[in-house]
């Protein structure tokens, strides 16, 4: 049976902001966030403090209208293992696995996330205010289960191909086991993107596969969040999209991409992308 240790991190922020509530200065409510909460869907890079600080910022006054759904808020493991579950089925994954689920409060930007555990072990992050959608749950339990069928670490420093494949997979997965939604509800972060995206896919092509074996924390970072060569952000899941919509299309399953070994990975990517510019 798979082991699953469930976090929850939402008492913790309520008594950060019930200390912070009535503090107008906002370098003294980041002092009580760092000391009392300290946590955000950031990457570990140079700029995190800052850029959490940020975030803190600007989510600040909006809590207040969102605070009774923290203040009610119960993990519920029935989803988490029922959504592991559909995975493991749509990926080919017979092995148990142990993961870690932290629920916590970001800064309202409704993000999900899989990193590895202090203990080693794969932990899925899921922000409260964006809830357990069956679209999310999807996306990121197949990132789970891809690392035990694929021997992935999903460590933040990984090649651009890992990045490229792991979110296509996660993508198209999600499209499977949560049908019926616009294709955008399971590819965009940001509206519009999914169409801008479109119009520059031979520059996105192109651009990225000089980088598919780049494992620095720049480059994912490029390739994630920040712009990438065509100017546009998350070029690494366009790339992805494209790629394993493509290879769908030509018969190949989600199970069989599921299955491609870590050592294998950039060289797979590299020859069907090639062939799509």
């Amino acid at each position: 049976m798979d082991q699953i240790e469930i976090v929850n991190l939402v008492p913790k922020f309520l008594n950060f902001y019930d200390k912070a509530y009535d503090i107008e200065d906002m370098d003294m409510v980041f002092s009580l966030w760092e000391e009392h909460y300290n946590f955000a869907a950031l990457p570990p890079v140079e700029r995190r403090r800052e850029m959490a600080r940020n975030m803190l910022i600007e989510a600040w006054k909006q809590y207040e209208s969102v605070l009774p759904r923290f203040r009610d808020f119960q993990p519920d493991e029935q989803v988490i293992r029922q959504s592991i579950q559909d995975v493991k089925e749509l990926l080919g994954c017979g092995e148990d696995l142990s993961v870690v689920i932290t629920y916590y409060v970001g800064a309202l930007e409704g993000n999900a996330f899989v990193a590895p555990s202090e203990e080693g072990r794969l932990a899925l992050y899921l922000s409260v205010e964006t809830g357990e959608t069956d679209i999310i749950l999807a996306h990121e339990m197949t990132h789970i289960v891809h690392a035990k069928t694929a021997g992935l670490a999903l460590e933040w420093e990984r090649p651009i191909a890992e990045v490229v494949l792991a979110e296509g997979l996660a993508m198209r997965a999600s499209m499977q086991i949560a049908p019926g939604h616009p294709l955008e509800a399971y590819a965009e972060f940001t509206p519009g993107w999914l169409q801008e995206a479109a119009s520059k896919e031979d520059d996105i092509l192109n651009g990225i596969v000089p980088h598919l074996v780049d494992a620095s924390s720049e480059a994912v970072a490029r390739f994630t969040y920040d712009r990438g060569p065509a100017g546009l952000e998350r070029e690494g899941y366009y790339a992805g999209w494209v790629l394993v919509g493509t290879l769908q299309e030509k018969g190949v399953s989600l199970k069989e991409l599921a299955h491609v070994k870590k050592k294998d990975i950039p060289k797979f990517v590299r020859f069907h992308i090639e062939r799509l510019t």
